[in-house]
């Protein structure tokens, strides 16, 4: 079984915004999977290993927690799913996992049935517009 923690990595260069990164954890070895989340130190809680969300900044920062809990909750059903299949498996195979395209829709909790149609009106003698219409269905 291997774990997760959320972390920060400030910058070098004083003032500037540092990267957030997951830490995977798996028979005594780490491997670290950085994101394109980049804040500056003040908006970290590592104790609780989340953003500190400010009324100022809220909208991206709700943004950013999404994207985080999204990828942990991915991360997550990864090594869930390593692990009933049994057998040996690395942190470089639940990276990878985690980066191959298509993994975050095969793997999300949700099966959506999308449906695209589309009805023409005729307005007058000439025109017709067609409009489509959109549903999606969350099973």
């Amino acid at each position: 079984m291997a774990t997760i923690k959320i972390k920060f990595r400030k910058s070098s260069i004083k003032g500037k915004a540092g990267t957030i990164y997951y830490q995977i954890c798996h028979k005594q070895n780490n491997k670290s999977i950085t994101t394109k989340i980049h804040i500056l130190p003040y908006q970290w809680n590592s104790e609780k290993q989340q953003l500190n969300i400010t009324p100022e900044e809220e909208a991206v920062l709700r943004k950013y927690q999404r994207q985080i809990d999204n990828d942990i909750a991915l991360l997550k059903r990864i090594i869930k799913e390593l692990d009933k299949r049994g057998g040996k498996y690395s942190l470089s195979d639940i990276a990878s996992l985690f980066h191959s395209p298509g993994t975050q829709t095969t793997i999300m909790p949700y099966t959506f049935i999308v449906d695209f149609s589309y009805n023409t009106i005729r307005t007058d003698k000439y025109d017709h517009i067609n409009i489509f219409f959109l549903s999606i269905q969350i099973v």
